[in-house]
């Protein structure tokens, strides 16, 4: 609830206390990763997310190449990735004259 709705943080922190391996169904692990990733991207800690992402993929690869939110929460990864990788001068210099990098 807390990454959907209200602190990201905070599902992060509670997160950090649960040892998902515990956890009988390699379901709800992957679902635990997924919530998780969730959460940092959300706090922009993209790198984390993308651990998440994969640690869900090794243990239920279906689910994850199946999410629709797992596939929107990529394309997010992707986009922040690619508008990082350009040099900011650059992107200053885009908008300015207006294209878009």
């Amino acid at each position: 609830m807390e990454t959907d709705g209200g602190d990201p943080e905070r599902a992060i922190a509670l997160a950090r206390d649960v040892n998902p391996s515990a956890v009988p169904s390699p379901s709800r692990q992957a679902a635990f990763y997924l919530d998780t990733a969730r959460a940092l991207a959300r706090a922009d800690s993209d790198r984390q997310a993308l651990r998440m992402i994969v640690a869900a993929e090794r243990i239920a690869p279906q689910k994850v190449h199946s999410a629709p939110l797992v596939a929107e929460l990529v394309r997010l990864l992707l986009h922040r990735a690619q508008t990082r990788a350009v040099d900011a001068e650059l992107r200053g210099i885009c908008e300015r004259i207006g294209l878009t990098p």
